[in-house]
């Protein structure tokens, strides 16, 4: 919507964000929604950037994950396109521009987009171009967000469902304040008192309870 409550001349309703996927289970087959937790608006307002994609596989094991990051052109009718990574399942990978669980995604002021590594245990950070920038490490990035004045990186982190997660890994949950990008040491970490947050794999818990800002 434009400021002056028209849409501006585009189409209210545009590009569709998800996908359909097969859900694998053990009782029930068929195709569900899968959706982004996670978007960043490009700072000339161009680009829109999507990831988080994740639905329940109706399994033990809880929710399967994309593996990338899409973006749409907002001045265009085009549809939802790859930008890093891999929009599927199967696309997992631990070299720089692969993901294992790519959970969230932000933009600093140069338009720079940074994407949560999940199960990399590390954020990755692209160029508007797709160009790999750098890799920061930290503990399994579940937010991330972007000081708009420093530049400094908030990441908040907890226990989300994933097929590469063991019953024996403990995740807590903490917040992290990192540097900016061209000296991303961690400033301060603090725990997180998140309501009721189970730290380990269980019947019960996905992680998907919670958000930050």
């Amino acid at each position: 919507l434009a400021t002056d409550g028209s849409t501006g001349g585009r189409p209210l309703e545009g590009a569709s964000t998800g996908f359909l996927v097969e859900q694998r289970s053990y009782t029930k087959k068929g195709e569900v929604a899968a959706t982004p937790r996670s978007a960043a608006l490009s700072p000339d307002g161009r680009w829109l950037y999507l990831t988080g994609y994740t639905w329940d596989r109706g399994h033990p094991r809880g929710q399967a994950w994309f593996h990338g990051v899409g973006r749409i052109d907002l001045t265009s009718d085009a549809p939802l396109a790859p930008f890093v990574g891999k929009l599927d399942r199967e696309g997992d990978g631990t070299a720089a521009g692969k993901f294992r669980c790519a959970t969230s995604v932000a933009c600093d002021g140069e338009g720079r987009v940074y994407v949560g590594d999940y199960m990399n245990n590390r954020i990755q950070v692209f160029s508007p171009e797709g160009k790999h920038l750098k890799s920061i490490a930290v503990k399994h990035p579940s937010v991330i967000e972007i000081d708009g004045k420093t530049g400094e990186i908030y990441v908040f982190s907890w226990y989300l469902k994933n097929r590469f997660i063991t019953n024996t890994d403990r995740i807590p949950a903490t917040f992290t304040r990192l540097g900016p990008l061209d000296d991303p040491r961690p400033r301060f970490t603090s725990e997180l008192p998140l309501n009721n947050y189970s730290d380990r794999n269980g019947l019960r818990w996905t992680g998907l309870e919670y958000s930050a800002a």
